[in-house]
């Protein structure tokens, strides 16, 4: 499983609120049972009873609060937030989490922080993907990953 995280200013939005955006998902799961590193969101591309098949979890990070140091150690010098919230994306269908970080973006400002040397804005993660329909973040990733994440416009 892969993992991008999406850094919110000053806090993620409510659970409930960001389960929401996905209605027309065939199925989304909100869970806030346990406690809070387990909360999350689970969108679903299919429904199927024997297998759970396309899916993304959008996990509430509490790294992000616990250690914002760490958290943002590779980010380029002025850009990290003095306060964030943050989801975990993990997924294993990319073009699935890019549908999902898509649909946020349309209601929402947001970093995404693609874990392999980039980090954009919703905005310039929009437009990328409207530019290269086929982009892989993963792949087109730079080669070693940098110790500082560049910033994509």
């Amino acid at each position: 499983m892969e993992t991008a995280r999406l850094v919110f200013e000053p806090d993620v939005p409510p659970l409930p609120e960001v389960g929401r955006v996905f209605a027309a998902y065939p199925r989304v799961e909100v869970q806030e049972d346990g406690p809070v590193q387990w909360h999350q969101i689970v969108v679903f591309s299919a429904v199927d009873e024997d297998d759970l098949g396309p899916h993304v979890y959008l996990r509430l990070s509490a790294h992000v609060r616990r250690d914002p140091g760490d958290y943002f150690s590779h980010w380029p010098p002025g850009l990290a937030p003095e306060s964030a919230g943050a989801f975990s994306l993990d997924y294993r269908d990319q073009e699935l989490a890019k549908r999902v970080v898509l649909e946020l973006a349309g209601r929402y400002r947001f970093w995404i922080d693609t874990n392999n040397g980039e980090l954009y804005t919703s905005e310039g993660f929009a437009r990328r993907c409207a530019r290269e329909p086929g982009w892989d973040w993963y792949a087109d990733a730079p080669r070693p990953i940098p110790e500082v994440y560049r910033l994509v416009e």
